[in-house]
């Protein structure tokens, strides 16, 4: 999944990102990491957990973006492929362009 948010300041829209904002959206928050994109923009990895129909899934979101915009990309995997597909998954990611 990915969103552009125009006239959202990328320093603003993740100033939020919180357990305490999270978790009572029923996810568990499981920790962030400070990126740097392929095109050299900061950016900010979210990952955090859920359970879907008894199985557990992971979602990694990267936020990035500047003064005018920002980009939510956002990939969700089953915890029993994180091994194969953790890497890549975020190696992609972190191509985004803008």
């Amino acid at each position: 999944q990915i969103s552009e948010m125009k006239r959202v300041v990328y320093l603003m829209a993740v100033k939020n990102i919180t357990p305490e904002v999270l978790e009572p959206q029923g996810v568990k928050y499981l920790g962030q990491e400070n990126v740097m994109t392929y095109d050299n923009h900061e950016g900010i990895l979210v990952f955090l957990s859920n359970q879907i129909e008894g199985k557990e899934y992971e979602r990694m979101m990267l936020f990035t973006g500047d003064y005018i915009r920002t980009i939510w990309i956002s990939a969700t995997y089953p915890v029993e492929l994180k091994s194969e597909v953790f890497e890549t998954l975020k190696k992609s990611l972190l191509s985004v362009k803008f």
